[in-house]
């Protein structure tokens, strides 16, 4: 009995693998780790490979795609109505088996390495435009705390400034954390044509940044985009195994790559 189907759930470290027969039957079924994979799929005969389309799908794709597989990747949405009850790895590939072997199936497109490269480029620019945005929008709110309208508009910003400034004086100092947010060169020339002098907080202390924008966006990325959650104590312990290796483990770059615990200061208890 030879492969023809074969069903692959894609994570970060551990694969799940389900092969079917030109019956259906099942032939294949096992765990394979990221390092192994290649080597399991190139031993397989030419089969249909099918997969989530997920960020990494396409890689594993064109990988696929050279050993002379066909591989159809699918929206998870239409791979769910075949998960069985009590889902778990296993069942997932056994879906994505059974889904992509549907002649009527709709797939997604691989991407290419230039494609992928371009949509990097586009994403990159809608992050850049998207906090230029949240941070034109807070300065906004807080002129309109002293009486300083300003228009919804980037040219808008350094004039709405130089009014305020001539209406309070200008400050000696404008604090800020050193990122691209509000260091940009730009920014830095005009405070500097104007007679002020940017103060940034300290590296690594969370204490001065009220928003703790790496530390939130970090947590996003890695644990809560990345996993699937069924109890509230799931989330607690998993997100509490992430801050300890975060705080007492991660080296940071601003911190010279040392991880934060052994120079944060812990708040006293009443």
């Amino acid at each position: 009995m030879h492969v023809t189907t074969l069903g692959i759930d894609v994570a970060k470290h551990l694969f799940q693998l389900h092969g079917g027969d030109e019956r259906g039957r099942t032939v294949l079924s096992r765990r394979v780790r990221r390092n192994k994979l290649l080597e399991v799929v190139t031993s397989l005969p030419p089969c249909v490979i099918g997969m989530e389309a997920c960020a990494s799908a396409p890689h594993g794709g064109r990988a696929f795609a050279q050993l002379g597989h066909a591989v159809k990747l699918m929206s998870p949405k239409y791979v769910k109505p075949s998960v069985k009850t009590n889902k778990n790895d296993a069942r997932d590939a056994e879906a994505i088996c059974e889904a992509v072997s549907r002649p009527t199936m709709r797939v997604v497109a691989i991407k290419t390495v230039d494609q992928t490269d371009l949509q990097g480029v586009h994403r990159s620019r809608s992050l850049l435009i998207k906090t230029r945005t949240a941070l034109i929008n807070q300065i906004r709110g807080l002129l309109g705390e002293y009486g300083v309208v300003m228009a919804r508009s980037p040219e808008q910003v350094r004039p709405a400034l130089a009014e305020l400034f001539v209406q309070r004086r200008v400050p000696q100092h404008i604090r800020s954390d050193n990122g691209p947010k509000f260091a940009a060169k730009a920014v830095r020339e005009w405070l500097q044509r104007v007679g002020v002098r940017t103060l940034f907080i300290t590296p690594g202390s969370p204490w001065e940044n009220g928003y703790i924008e790496s530390f939130n966006g970090r947590l996003r990325d890695e644990l809560l985009d990345r996993e699937l959650f069924d109890t509230l104590w799931e989330v607690q312990v998993l997100v509490e195994r992430w801050r300890q290796t975060y705080n007492r483990i991660r080296p940071h770059s601003a911190l010279g790559y040392r991880p934060p615990a052994p120079d944060a200061i812990a708040p006293r208890c009443a």
